[in-house]
């Protein structure tokens, strides 16, 4: 989802991804997102390849249930963030704020 998301930025704005994913780590919270953003067309094929197996996976479940029910996410809604570039968004937890995307994981 995240390297999708860079077809859409401008020359200039990738350009900053790549900057910025330069000097943070890629397992950090906030460099997830960048480092995804920037990230190979090879890499992306190898994420997308586990990704349909384990969509097969999970389709094969419906040959035995008709329904699953799980949460949307694993934390409780947030305020609207939509004005707020992607990287500044946050949840809550516990009184101390941690980047959107941690709850994704």
């Amino acid at each position: 989802m995240y390297a999708t998301s860079s077809a859409t930025a401008t020359d200039a704005a990738f350009a900053a991804d790549v900057a910025a994913a330069e000097k943070i780590p890629a397992h950090s919270p906030s460099g997830l997102f960048l480092h995804s953003r920037i990230m190979r067309h090879r890499d992306w094929y190898v994420a997308d390849e586990a990704r349909q197996k384990l969509r097969a996976t999970r389709a094969s479940y419906f040959d035995e249930h008709d329904i699953l029910i799980t949460p949307a996410t694993p934390t409780a809604a947030v305020l609207d963030q939509a004005s707020t570039p992607s990287p500044q968004r946050y949840i809550t937890v516990d009184g101390q704020k941690r980047s959107f995307y941690d709850q994704t994981s």
